[in-house]
């Protein structure tokens, strides 16, 4: 039963979070969007409405992740695992970086003009 719970609770907070932003925050949204290019406002209510839940049926925060104890270990694992997870972006960055230098270079251009000089496109040797 307590799984089904935490379901039915974990579906609440997500069909609140988005009534409540289509409902009233349709052209705030939008209007951030244009000028920062991201909505924080959704994002801020994914957060807010958890712990608004929480307060409201007084329950224990540590149950649900949200401590301060060992907030010096967990800060240390967290900032690791960012970085680990920053190496594949990092690999990405730079194959983009590369690959338009190439574009920019010209590069495919001559590799074109290469593969139309090979004798597999030339027409007379379909037949």
């Amino acid at each position: 039963m307590m799984k089904g719970k935490s379901i039915i609770e974990v579906l609440l907070v997500f069909i609140l979070s988005y009534l409540f932003g289509w409902l009233f925050l349709t052209d705030m949204v939008r209007s951030e969007i244009e000028v920062l290019g991201w909505s924080y406002i959704s994002d801020i209510l994914l957060i807010l409405i958890p712990v608004i839940i929480l307060l409201l049926t007084k329950r224990n925060f540590e149950h649900y992740g949200f401590t301060l104890k060992r907030w010096k270990h967990n800060l240390s694992v967290g900032l690791t695992c960012y970085l680990i997870r920053l190496i594949p972006f990092s690999f990405l960055f730079a194959s983009v970086q590369f690959s338009h230098k190439l574009y920019r270079n010209n590069w495919w251009a001559g590799f074109s003009r290469w593969r139309n000089s090979c004798y597999f496109s030339d027409p007379s040797y379909a037949s």
